[in-house]
Order: C-alpha cells, then structure tokens, then sequence
C-alpha cells in the first residue's frame, strides 16, 4: 500500500498515520513525503534520494545509514533524532531544527544549512566540506575531527562550540561568532582575523 502511494505519489496528501512504522530499506527515490508527521518511523536503510520532506516532522525517527542525498529537508524537524552515518551530499536542510540531533560521521557535503538551527547537535567526524553553514545557530555543537574544509561559515553563531580536531581554513571563519569556542590546535582568533583582513601589498 505504501509503494503503491509513493509511486502514485500522492503520499503526502493519503493522511496516513506512520508514525512508528517500520519503513526500513524503503525506496523513496524522489517521493513527495512533505509535511508528513514520521515521527518514530524507522527509515533505516531507506533510500530517499532526491526525496521532498520539506516541514516534515522526524523527531526520533530511525534514520540509520539512511540514503537522503540531494533531498529537500527545508524546514524540517529533526530535534533529538539519531542521524549517525546518514548520506545528507548535497541535501537543502536550510531552516531545519536539528537540535541535539547525532550527525556524528555524517556526510553533509555540498548540504545547505542555511540558516538551520543545531544547537547542541553533535557533528563529530562529519563531514562538512562545502557545506552552507551561514547564518546557522551552532552554539554548544561539537565539531571534534569533523571536516569543515571549503564550508561557508559566515555570521554562523559557534558560541561555546567545540571545534578541536576539526578541518577549517581560517578565512572561512570571517563574520562567525566565536565566542567561548573551542578552536582547532594551531588556529587562534588572532589568525581569523588576520586571514579576514589581509594586507595589501
């Protein structure tokens, strides 16, 4: 019944109730999921590629090693839910609430998080590279190991953030608070600021 509706698509307009299904391994390649309540659903494994779940609701749902590259996520609520080994290349989080949510060795590269709301998330060996971090709520995240290489990190609030371990060029930093931030071994407010400002010859 499921398959059927995703390939009918019209999923996101049936009303189902799936809250704590099981929906794991489940093809989803470009289904229309938006504004769905999947809370608890387990959708490990699930392969949602190119998925729309944007303002779904996935508070603690299941998405262990779920496939969700290039999907549209924006607006979505993701508190508290465990996101570990998830394939987020390339997905739209922009608005997204991923407070205190596990991204721990996620791939969010080329992700947009636009202006997302992670504040006490855990980031830990993610990687991030390329990814749109501007203007996003990351205070209390711990970035420990996580790859920020090439991110887009400007006016992002990094208050109290854990950044030890982490890849980041000192530019990419320009307009970020920093504010009771942990940085990276080798890497001081002293260099941000003199990467932001560089001299002119």
């Amino acid at each position: 019944m499921i398959q059927f509706l995703i390939e009918a698509e019209v999923l996101s307009k049936a009303k189902l109730d799936l809250s704590g299904a099981d929906l794991s391994k489940a093809n989803f390649f470009r289904a229309n999921l938006s504004k769905l309540d999947l809370s608890g659903v387990d959708l490990s494994h699930a392969y949602l590629s190119r998925a729309l779940l944007n303002d779904a609701k996935l508070i603690e749902a299941n998405l262990d090693k779920a496939d969700l590259s290039d999907a549209d996520l924006s607006g979505v609520d993701l508190g508290y839910t465990n996101l570990r080994f998830v394939n987020f290349s390339g997905v739209d989080l922009s608005e997204a609430d991923l407070s205190h949510a596990d991204l721990s060795y996620t791939n969010l590269s080329y992700a947009s998080l636009h202006n997302a709301y992670l504040t006490g998330a855990s980031l830990s060996y993610a990687d991030l590279s390329y990814a749109d971090l501007n203007y996003a709520d990351l205070r209390f995240v711990n970035f420990s190991g996580a790859n920020l290489s090439s991110a887009h990190l400007s006016k992002a609030n990094f208050f109290k953030a854990d950044l030890t371990g982490a890849t980041v060029e000192a530019h990419t930093l320009k307009g970020a608070k920093l504010d009771g931030a942990k940085l990276p071994q080798g890497l001081s407010l002293e260099d941000i600021e003199a990467a932001s400002n560089p001299q002119q010859d």
